[in-house]
């Protein structure tokens, strides 16, 4: 599974309403807390919103990472100020300007493009981006054509 993270979303209640609403499948909403279930023809996708934190976090299966993030570049007015960030199970080739150590493995860092950085452990790759950067990814993965 991917997973993405946005924290500081412009308006985020209205952003909620508009990310793929015609692939909603199920949601549920709460005075603090929104969720989603979406079906995309690359996989199942899962938002689970905390108002009270400002934050979406996302999490969809491989197939789903290039609709996940052209729906998020088509809905960039919400994120033109947030900070994004996240793990997909994919080994992209990272030339290596640090290393970050965790337990159980290591990631090489490096800044990939303006607004992105990538750090890769060989089979699963972590990014962080703005708005900027998450268009380089897709860019990067094919998908910007």
């Amino acid at each position: 599974m991917a997973t993405i993270k946005i924290i500081g979303i412009n308006h985020i209640r209205a952003f909620v309403r508009r990310f793929m609403v015609k692939s909603r499948t199920a949601e549920w909403e709460g005075v603090e807390r929104y969720s989603a279930d979406f079906t995309v023809p690359g996989g199942d996708i899962r938002l689970l919103c905390d108002y009270s934190k400002n934050e979406v976090i996302l999490w969809f299966e491989l197939g789903a990472l290039k609709i996940v993030l052209a729906e998020l570049l088509r809905l960039d007015e919400y994120l033109s100020k947030a900070f994004i960030t996240g793990s997909i199970p994919l080994g992209v080739e990272v030339e290596g300007e640090g290393f970050l150590e965790l337990p159980g493995t290591t990631y090489n860092i490096s800044r990939a493009a303006h607004g992105l950085w990538m750090g890769t452990d060989g089979r699963s790759t972590v990014f962080s981006a703005t708005i900027e950067g998450l268009a380089e990814l897709l860019d990067l993965l094919g998908g910007g054509e």
